[in-house]
């Protein structure tokens, strides 16, 4: 038996130990407390002068220190999905964003921590459905928005006690017929409005990573000095190490990287943590491809006594585990970005769209579906300073007096990239209708250009609504 001054401060006891023989037995019988013993006055293993052959000596053990209790759960504080650029103009720059999730706990030295990190986590079963932008649906619709208002007089005279004149129960004859007219041409052209599943031909992974949290201490067992973050599965052989930061009174304190192989990260605490301090740590996955990795998914749990010595595992009868706490939704993030891009890469609008979605889904496979979003806009220059001229749309947006005239909406539709090529897609389609609508009204072409706003969808089932990137000013200049 032994005590320590701090239960949480030691897992195990490092002990030089040595089997004394005090008392020998001999004249053995059936029943052990009948054989004869005798005692040692100098017991065998006390006097190094002792007889060589005889060694007692069993060396430095590991001792373990259990404790028999539950661990404090880790506490989820919150998560964020953030531009990793919010200044960037390059497309390539624009659509990574980072994951960052900050939990609370406290470690005794006895206690484990596990991370369990998903990118494209599943949502449930539901199936989203999309809307083809060439369906009659929308000619429908915008007929009920019209009449509906008048209809819906008409038919409010339904809940009149008693309906006496004739000419009254003409108008709500027609007002019923009417309204069955306009529902039924609207469910009438629902059953073409769809294009199915659209993720059923992606293949956007998910990715289960799992971390394991160790401490180290400074040799005063008094502070924190390492944090020993062990890789433990990952879909890759190699696996994706975080930024680390902890929260201090002064601020946010990112942990220095001292070693990292393919195994382990090992990051540097501040100096003077005390060993038993609850801490607050942020992690954070950055500069993730918004077209291949479109939500995050973290939880956390703590076991205690799981690995006290290094021979073998803990029995289960003393290994605790808290349950594994995980945020309430999956973090779908949306960079949104206002900057002026230029989109000038070619002298035609189509193919500089076309360059625009190459640049975007430039690292995914080309059989991969994504639904987007696209519509056009003419502006018009109408006062420049000083009446100076430049081609700089950073200057003309900031410094300029423009008007805007919406030219084109293409609602969500499904895109591939390798359909570039055809010339009857949705995108190409949707080029020449600004190029005939620009002939047709024989616009200005000096001090004016395009503005394009583009929105990229989820591709993830049940998350097809959740829009994860919107370019709003992609300026083409001709």
């Amino acid at each position: 038996m032994f005590n320590t001054n701090s239960d949480t401060k030691y897992k195990k006891l490092f002990l030089d130990l040595t089997y004394v023989i005090n008392e020998l037995e001999y004249n053995f019988n059936n029943d052990q407390y009948s054989n004869n013993k005798f005692s040692l006055i100098v017991p065998i293993g006390m006097d190094s002068k002792q007889n060589e052959n005889i060694n007692t000596y069993i060396g430095q053990t590991e001792i373990p220190i259990p404790l028999r209790a539950y661990p404090p759960p880790p506490i989820l504080l919150r998560q964020s999905g953030d531009a990793s650029n919010p200044q960037a103009i390059l497309i390539e720059e624009i659509k990574l964003w980072d994951y960052n999730f900050t939990f609370e706990t406290s470690f005794a030295d006895q206690d484990t921590s596990y991370i369990e990190l998903r990118f494209n986590a599943p949502n449930s079963n539901t199936q989203i459905e999309l809307i083809d932008p060439s369906s009659d649906i929308f000619t429908a619709l915008a007929q009920f928005a019209i009449n509906y208002p008048k209809v819906k007089q008409d038919l409010a005279l339904l809940l009149a006690p008693q309906i006496s004149s004739l000419d009254t129960k003409t108008l709500v004859i027609k007002a019923v017929k009417t309204f069955i007219d306009l529902a039924t041409n609207i469910a009438s052209v629902c059953p073409n409005a769809y294009l199915g599943q659209v993720s059923s031909a992606n293949s956007l992974s998910d990715q289960a990573y799992l971390y394991r949290i160790d401490n180290n201490y400074e040799e005063s067992q008094q502070y924190l000095s390492e944090l020993n973050l062990r890789f433990i599965k990952s879909p890759t052989s190699s696996p994706v190490w975080p930024t680390i930061s902890l929260e201090t009174p002064s601020g946010l304190s990112k942990l220095k990287v001292v070693a990292q192989d393919n195994q382990q990260s090992i990051y540097q605490y501040p100096e003077n943590i005390p060993i038993n301090a609850s801490l607050r740590l942020k992690l954070g996955f950055i500069q993730k491809d918004i077209t291949l990795i479109q939500n995050a998914q973290s939880a956390i749990y703590t076991t205690r006594n799981e690995s006290l010595i290094s021979v073998k595992p803990t029995a289960k009868a003393f290994v605790y585990q808290t349950p594994k706490f995980y945020f309430p939704n999956n973090l779908i993030p949306l960079i949104q970005n206002l900057n002026p891009i230029s989109i000038s890469y070619t002298s035609d609008i189509p193919s500089s769209l076309q360059n625009l979605l190459a640049k975007l889904f430039t690292n995914t496979s080309p059989n991969n579906d994504y639904v987007i979003q696209l519509s056009c806009q003419y502006a018009y220059t109408l006062v420049t300073p000083s009446g100076a001229v430049t081609k700089d749309i950073t200057k003309i947006l900031n410094d300029s007096l423009v008007t805007l005239l919406p030219v084109r909406l293409c609602p969500r539709f499904s895109y591939r990239l390798s359909d570039q090529d055809n010339k009857t897609s949705v995108v190409n389609d949707f080029s020449a209708k600004i190029l005939d609508w620009a002939k047709r009204n024989s616009i200005s072409t000096s001090k004016a250009f395009y503005i394009f706003r583009l929105e990229l969808y989820s591709s993830l089932e049940n998350e097809q609504v959740q829009p994860v990137l919107i370019l709003s000013n992609l300026c083409y200049l001709n």
